[in-house]
């Protein structure tokens, strides 16, 4: 089964941590599709995970497959991170025994030693000292690691694609907006009002990370919907 990294930011991944997530939108791979996005068509290819984008009529017409796999394969999680270890300290348990990954090693010159990370997302700071950043004056403190760096062993959620779709980002609906995960980091209210308010907390929340590459709300960028559902770690 393929397997592929995929990066989220603190609000998404306690959405994630919420069981609220189950779809997430980029752009990524579409820079010919939104060069003129209002000049395309798009339909599902007869390939799997293929799809195709064309003008009206068919003068020009391109296939092209989501980069974050298709139907069946799996997406695991990255995110901000640091890692503790017992490595030559002392003999101590993990710190954390809620289900999150351990690697363990044993080595025949150093012996056992395991890595257990926190996440900045969800975890406080830990009480943990790295070398300084070199400057006067700086105390040893934790250094927390870029999502881009996490290794796979230690992503905490795997989900199974379930569909993925080309749409543009204004097609969102009230109840998939929902299915982003934007009330990770609030207590929603009942009726209409809490459901239009979800599709503006996503086109601000889109806004924050994708505007200033040029693929804002504004210019309605088309996008890859994909839906997932969790899956076991094994």
């Amino acid at each position: 089964m393929t397997e592929r990294p995929i990066l989220y930011g603190a609000p998404m991944i306690r959405a994630l941590k919420a069981g609220i997530k189950t779809q997430t939108r980029r752009a990524r791979g579409l820079k010919e599709l939104n060069s003129s996005p209002d000049s395309w068509e798009v339909m599902p290819s007869w390939r799997d995970g293929e799809w195709i984008f064309y003008t009206d009529p068919w003068t020009e017409a391109h296939g092209i497959e989501c980069p974050y796999g298709k139907h069946g394969e799996v997406l695991w999680s990255r995110e901000t991170f640091t890692v503790e270890t017992n490595f030559n300290v002392g003999d101590y348990p993990p710190p954390f025994n809620d289900g999150r990954p351990v690697r363990l090693h044993d080595d025949p010159d150093y012996g056992q030693w395991w890595e257990q990370c926190h996440y900045r997302a969800t975890d406080p700071m830990p009480d943990l000292v790295y070398e300084n950043s070199g400057n006067e004056g700086d105390e040893p403190t934790c250094r927390w690691s870029p999502s881009i760096h996490m290794p796979k062993w230690a992503s905490r959620f795997r989900h199974v694609i379930t569909d993925v779709r080309l749409e543009r980002i204004l097609d969102i609906t009230f109840d998939d907006a929902i299915a982003e995960g934007v009330f990770a980091d609030f207590d929603p209210q009942d009726g209409h009002g809490f459901r239009c308010e979800a599709r503006i907390m996503f086109f601000e929340l889109w806004d924050s990370i994708n505007k200033k590459r040029g693929l804002g709300v504004d210019v309605n960028p088309w996008v890859w919907k994909i839906t997932f559902e969790e899956c076991d770690h094994g």
